[in-house]
């Protein structure tokens, strides 16, 4: 504490500070987002393809990312066969009716589909913040949009683990990629959180996966449906064995006080 100096004789009053000093607050959930934007470009023009950027609200993303993928859809009648027929490239929602007397087939133009956006619309319409976005690929204004991959969400991890501000990483495109994609990409997330020290990601546990996965082949396997609902059952017989021996100590104790409570031959308990 530094020592006031007096030049001129008196008396003086100093009061000592009673309030510690101030803690600065930070945000301590920012997210980093990774994923395919429509574009990316600063307000001056800059590419911000594979560059971090700040983003306080969904209008701002607009601004600087776009829109969301453009979907076009198409009706496709009953053929001569008795069929709807949907090109392969195409992707087939199934029947519908405006009428309910015609029926056709509601066909998507492609099957290319991103997330980035529409995660970012649920973030803001929570309640989100401030948050950082990086794109590792743009969709919008091409012929034919590109192909989710592990290679450019991986290098996009690399670049976000080397600047400090994100406390949490997100890749909303990750769960469109195949099994073993998905794994190569957690893994490289794991891996970039653990190297910044600053960070963290949220990832699927493998027994999730395996209960799917048991589902499935239930679905497609009687054997396999009829195993898991006799673990069912022997899951559901414990419980209500352990109901039922709760339920007979109520059941005493009850009894107990019910003889407790008896008058004895002198009117006294």
């Amino acid at each position: 504490m530094a020592t006031t100096q007096y030049k001129t004789p008196g008396v003086y009053i100093q009061e000592p500070n009673s309030f510690p000093p101030s803690i600065v607050g930070v945000d301590t959930a920012v997210p980093c987002f990774i994923g395919y934007t429509y574009m990316a470009n600063d307000s001056d023009g800059r590419d911000l393809n594979m560059t971090p950027k700040r983003v306080e609200s969904m209008a701002e993303f607009a601004q600087f990312f776009g829109g969301g993928y453009p979907e076009s859809y198409y009706l496709v009648p009953k053929g001569n066969d008795g069929k709807f027929t949907v090109p392969p490239a195409d992707n087939d929602w199934g029947a519908i009716s405006f009428d309910g007397v015609n029926i056709y087939h509601l066909a998507e133009v492609g099957r290319a589909s991103f997330n980035l956006y529409n995660s970012m619309r649920l973030f803001y319409a929570n309640g989100g913040g401030s948050c950082y976005v990086i794109s590792c690929g743009v969709y919008g204004g091409l012929p034919t949009p590109p192909s989710i991959a592990p290679t450019p969400l991986k290098a996009a991890l690399d670049v976000g683990k080397t600047f400090i501000g994100p406390t949490m990483v997100a890749i909303p495109d990750a769960v469109l990629l195949s099994a073993t994609d998905f794994a190569d990409v957690a893994s490289h997330m794991l891996n970039t959180c653990a190297e910044a020290g600053d960070r963290m990601t949220g990832q699927r546990c493998g027994d999730d996966r395996r209960h799917e996965h048991e589902v499935d082949e239930a679905e497609r396997h009687p054997r396999q449906r009829q195993r898991l609902a006799h673990q069912h059952e022997i899951h559901v017989g414990e419980g209500a064995d352990e109901r039922e021996q709760d339920q007979e100590t109520d059941g005493e104790r009850r009894a107990e006080r019910r003889v407790a409570q008896v008058p004895g031959p002198h009117g006294k308990r």
